[in-house]
């Protein structure tokens, strides 16, 4: 199982990696934006539960070419049914992005720690708790401005692990999962001085 999962996420950091290899060496015109800060809220994704909330930091390569790391937490709430079932995530993602001015295809894989604990009964005080280890791979598109502002994204992820409901194989399973995500670009506050022909230099 641990060999599958290794073996899935090295065939996605290959194919991130190859993206990099083949980039340009062209200019970053706007370079006041050569780091993006983003904060945003996400239905389902990489959490694997209902919503999450996530912090992503993108770096640009080239005019073209982003990478971006994104850490969160999600959160299951409670189930009114004979189960009580409560829920709380971990995620850390790694992106590549691709395209210009404000809009972006991203592909990027990562890992999630899920944990549910289940209460039998209303009246009941058994809990049991069901940890899940689980590797997303997202692929989709991103809306992040330039010049800050309103961000948005949707995807594709299909998380894979242990005991999920789709079976891949004997013992590797998978779930297909959407993402939609809502949130702010956060504007720079630094700003490039031209001070000769081809020389930028940073002030306040």
């Amino acid at each position: 199982m641990k060999a599958k999962i290794l073996i899935i996420l090295f065939c996605c950091s290959c194919s991130v990696c190859f993206a990099q290899e083949t980039i340009k060496q062209d200019s970053i015109k706007n370079k006041r934006n050569i780091v993006q800060h983003n904060l945003f809220i996400e239905l389902f994704g990489s959490s694997m539960l209902v919503y999450n909330i996530t912090y992503d930091c993108s770096f640009a390569l080239t005019e073209k070419h982003k990478i971006a790391i994104a850490a969160g937490v999600g959160f299951f709430p409670s189930l009114l049914t004979m189960d009580l079932i409560y829920g709380g995530s971990l995620q850390l993602n790694y992106l590549y992005l691709l395209g210009e001015k404000n809009h972006y295809f991203e592909i990027g894989t990562g890992i999630t720690f899920a944990e549910f604990f289940h209460e039998r009964g209303v009246e009941s005080a058994e809990w049991r708790r069901d940890p899940y280890w689980v590797v997303p791979v997202r692929i989709g598109y991103r809306y992040q401005s330039s010049d800050g502002g309103f961000f948005w994204k949707i995807a594709t992820v299909p998380l894979f692990g242990q005991r999920l409901p789709l079976e891949i194989g004997s013992r590797l399973t998978f779930i297909p999962v959407p993402g939609v995500a809502m949130g702010y670009t956060f504007k720079n506050k630094k700003h490039y001085k031209k001070e000769g022909e081809n020389t930028l230099t940073l002030r306040d």
